[in-house]
């Protein structure tokens, strides 16, 4: 018999604009962001889900549950949006066991492909 540790999905490389920073040049217009993200979910229960998405974890809806909260939140630091994009989340997806989520700035540094910041939850039993 064959047991599964561990069931992940990903998010790779999404990529938007948003205003996410505390210099006066980060607030007054959007930047490139690269989002990444790694959801552990069951799959067991995602193989019953047939056609009612509202249950597991659709990707697709996570890409715009990402996007809008980001662009929407108005965030300062890195770590105030994946503290609280992170943590809504597990509020919006029920079925979501862990989250890393990371963030990166490809532009904000001429010396370095990007800057950014991470983060991991997982939901308590």
């Amino acid at each position: 018999m064959v047991k599964s540790e561990q069931q992940r999905l990903h998010i790779v490389d999404l990529k938007f604009e948003a205003v996410v920073g505390i210099l006066k040049f980060e607030r007054e217009s959007p930047q490139n962001l690269i989002v990444n993200a790694t959801m552990d979910v069951d799959f067991d229960k995602a193989r019953h889900i047939d056609s009612d998405m509202n249950r597991g974890v659709d990707y697709a809806r996570m890409v715009e549950f990402l996007t809008t909260q980001i662009q929407t939140g108005g965030y300062g630091l890195l770590e105030e949006l994946l503290d609280t994009v992170g943590r809504d989340a597990f509020v919006t997806f029920p079925d979501l066991n862990a989250l890393e989520l990371k963030v990166e700035k490809p532009d904000i540094l001429d010396s370095c492909k990007a800057v950014g910041a991470s983060i991991f939850l997982r939901r308590e039993r």
